[in-house]
């Protein structure tokens, strides 16, 4: 299992910036090019006004965002771990914890069906959410 968290770094670039504009999203998008290559287009469009829309919803999501960066990756041990005994083996996935902008929650990549992310901005920070959501999309993977 390697747990690739990147919500660190968005958190990091939008509290850096009193006014964080399209160009400080484009910036952290572009430190992680085979991360969002994978997200988009096929979960999110990438255009001019799905930018800015995010721009307005992030100030409502990033307290939630924060926690789920936090929470996650436990959720995520205790889920796989509980799939491998249940189906006696061991799944070896990857993830990648992302803040997107606003397209697919979660989602398994379809040329690597060991890769799985999950977009921060779309989650409930509930735990008992997260498991669902995460047991789901492993889910796709055992099937």
């Amino acid at each position: 299992m390697l747990i690739q968290n990147i919500i660190p770094d968005f958190l990091g670039v939008y509290e850096s910036n009193a006014d964080f504009e399209v160009s400080n999203l484009e910036a952290y998008i572009h430190r992680h090019p085979e991360i969002f290559d994978q997200y988009f287009p096929n979960h999110s469009p990438k255009t001019e006004a799905r930018f800015q829309s995010s721009l307005v919803q992030y100030p409502k999501k990033v307290g939630e965002i924060r926690t789920i960066s936090d929470r996650l990756p436990e959720v995520i041990k205790q889920i796989e771990t509980d799939f491998s005994t249940m189906f006696s083996g061991d799944f070896n996935l990857k993830y990648k914890l992302i803040v997107g902008t606003f397209g697919s929650n979660g989602f398994v990549t379809p040329d690597n069906r060991r890769e799985i992310y999950f977009a921060a901005e779309k989650l409930s920070s509930k735990t008992d959410h997260l498991k669902v959501i995460v047991a789901h999309e492993i889910g796709h993977v055992a099937h």
